[in-house]
């Protein structure tokens, strides 16, 4: 899976997405590692409703759902209701470290909802 990961993140980087997708699909054993990879490609990529849609699919299949995944999606959200329920999952599960944390903050200031961030 680490070259199936490796192989969509470097074909996203470079913008080249639709590779990044047939690597994706076409790979036997999927893993949290591969499916994050292609929410950031996805997000690396201006394909916000694309990445979210393969966060849910993660999620759906009960692959384990790690900071950087949860960092991740939550950079594609339009919502502040989508990101409310991301910040509440990352606390139920003790996921909140700095680099969520940030991710976080930043979402809850792009929404204008600091006091949201103050009361807790």
């Amino acid at each position: 899976m680490v070259l199936v990961s490796g192989l969509v993140e470097n074909y996203s980087k470079i913008g080249d997405i639709m590779s990044a997708e047939k690597c994706f699909r076409e790979c036997l054993g999927l893993d949290n590692v591969v499916y994050t990879a292609m929410v950031c490609g996805y997000l690396w990529n201006g394909e916000f409703e694309k990445s979210k849609g393969v966060f849910m699919e993660m999620s759906s299949f009960r692959f384990e759902l790690n900071e950087f995944t949860m960092t991740a999606v939550i950079g594609a959200l339009f919502d502040v209701k989508e990101g409310e329920q991301i910040h509440a999952f990352g606390v139920k599960m003790g996921l909140l470290s700095n680099h969520l944390n940030n991710a976080v903050m930043n979402m809850y200031v792009r929404f204008d909802i600091l006091e949201v961030m103050e009361s807790q």
